[in-house]
């Protein structure tokens, strides 16, 4: 400021009349300090913006932070929930075997054929069953990359289910640990098959054209979240060895023995 106002007063000495110089060297003055205010003002403008920018950036990693905190607080809260909540699941099956040694005759007398449906509530909380459908059937393979698999329809498919207003018995309380059990006969149409002397039927079954399945679906409402309606899949395939069988050494047993096993496409085996 002190340099300015000295150019100033060198400067004003180009003026030969006194009223001239001092109206220069007061004019001049003025428009440094206009200029001097100005700088000033920015400077202070952009100390705000430095501030405010700062202020933005904190508040930013604060959300950050917070929502973190809230996506934790969330998955505590969800842990809680499932491992409080119930769980019904199929914990094993009764199945017939498919290929017993029985002659033509005996099969020939055979009514129904039965399997069932262990089911077991997990969790802490009791539950009631809403609805439900079995399947037992034979269905068409279909190649997916190199494996064959049951041409089930997707989205899945049951058929008309069962309520509780079909089955007033279904609504009753199912406490944790305990089990029930739901059966389910072989459709008609493989019975008449099961029943016959039809060896390419065995055949495609055995090759994996066609797939013996035992599948379903059961809804039930559980007393932690007595709004939300929670949905087990499960989906059964008759697997019958091909080529040859491997044995365990010391027992002589297939180590991987004809039966059903866990199948399907992956939507029929699901539990929310």
């Amino acid at each position: 400021m002190l340099t300015s106002f000295g150019i100033i007063i060198y400067l004003s000495w180009d003026y030969d009349k006194t009223t001239d110089r001092y109206t220069f060297i007061t004019t001049s003055f003025l428009n440094v300090l206009i200029l001097a205010a100005i700088v000033v003002q920015a400077l202070i403008y952009y100390v705000q913006w430095a501030v405010m920018a700062m202020q933005s950036k904190l508040m930013a990693e604060s959300l950050v932070e917070t929502r973190k905190s809230a996506d934790a607080a969330n998955r505590a809260a969800e842990a809680a929930l499932n491992a409080n909540r119930a769980w019904v699941l199929v914990e094993k099956i009764s199945a017939p075997d498919m290929f017993s040694e029985v002659n033509t005759q005996v099969r020939n007398e055979i009514a129904a054929v039965f399997l069932g449906f262990q089911f077991k509530v997990f969790g802490r909380t009791p539950c009631r069953v809403i609805e439900s459908r079995f399947r037992f059937r034979l269905v068409p393979g279909r190649r997916r990359g190199a494996i064959k698999e049951p041409d089930l329809p997707e989205p899945r498919d049951y058929g008309q289910p069962v309520t509780i207003l079909d089955n007033p018995e279904m609504s009753k309380t199912i406490f944790p640990d305990e089990e029930f059990t739901g059966t389910v006969s072989l459709e008609e149409d493989a019975m008449e098959l099961f029943r016959s002397t039809n060896l390419k039927f065995w055949a495609d079954v055995q090759q994996r054209e066609q797939f013996i399945c035992a599948y379903g679906f059961i809804k039930y409402q559980d007393a932690f979240d007595g709004a939300a309606i929670r949905e087990t899949n499960f989906c059964y395939v008759y697997r019958r060895s091909v080529g040859a069988i491997l044995v365990d050494a010391k027992t002589g047993k297939p180590l991987m023995p004809d039966g059903f096993t866990v199948g399907g496409p992956p939507g029929y085996n699901n539990a929310t």
